[in-house]
């Protein structure tokens, strides 16, 4: 039998479709992602796929959120919307760790400060069914009310990018990236138009992906997360209301 590291390494789609499998059998409270890897490997075949490490994570996340069913249609509102039972103290770890949002998204949801991202999607689907959110003539697309708006600063996302809007209230809090398909939804559209998933998204002209600012920034043009035009617009506001020239 060969050497694990000189075997072939799987294609991407081979790989995310081994995890979907993986991840139904695994503990995701107590595996750590070294140890998912692992596991993903000995599924493989004993492949090397220390190359692929960064793949896996994004992936881990996306399969994660793809857990929370979009539509529950059949359910009634009290059961969908029943609170789960506390749990004990110490948080969880591995794949399912909690980890610290933002203060916005946290008053948001009305829940702590320290969350699983599995709880958060979950709740953010309870919050758009309770106000009835979503388009009636589409349900994958969501139609923020105010208060949505105040926090992820934008009208509407969709089912799809709406996850890339709660990880930038999620630490690291890294910043909405919309010029990019998820590996999930670029081969959803690459197998309805025939073209290759994992390719560049492209923007049409005008649109520009919001970014999570630090709190220097946000005391000087005053929001949290704003698109780079509205960013420079807000500096030179600041610079002429202050006489800086």
């Amino acid at each position: 039998m060969p050497l694990s590291d000189e075997m072939e390494l799987p294609g991407d789609r081979e790989i995310r479709s081994e995890m979907e499998s993986l991840m139904k059998t695994v503990n995701l409270n107590t595996m750590s992602t070294k140890e998912f890897i692992s596991a993903l490997s000995k599924k493989l075949g004993g492949v090397d796929l220390s190359t692929k490490k960064k793949f896996i994570k994004k992936t881990i996340t996306e399969i994660i959120d793809a857990m929370q069913p979009p539509e529950e249609e059949d359910q009634s509102d009290d059961e969908s919307l029943e609170e789960e039972p506390a749990k004990p103290s110490g948080g969880r770890g591995g794949l399912m760790a909690e980890k610290e949002i933002s203060d916005d998204l946290m008053n948001l949801l009305g829940c702590k400060k320290r969350m699983a991202r599995t709880d958060i999607v979950k709740r953010m689907w309870q919050y758009i069914r309770e106000h009835n959110l979503q388009n009636p003539k589409d349900k994958r697309e969501i139609i923020l009310d105010s208060r949505m708006r105040e926090v992820f600063k934008v009208d509407n996302f969709t089912m799809f990018s709406m996850n890339k809007y709660i990880g930038a209230h999620i630490d690291p809090y890294k910043p909405v990236d919309l010029t990019t398909n998820s590996s999930a939804s670029s081969k959803r559209k690459a197998k309805s138009t025939g073209g290759e998933p994992g390719k560049k998204k492209k923007r049409a002209p005008g649109v520009q992906a919001p970014w999570r600012l630090s709190e220097a920034m946000v005391a000087v043009v005053g929001k949290p997360v704003l698109p780079r035009p509205q960013i420079t617009q807000a500096l030179w506001a600041y610079i002429r209301e202050n006489n800086l020239q």
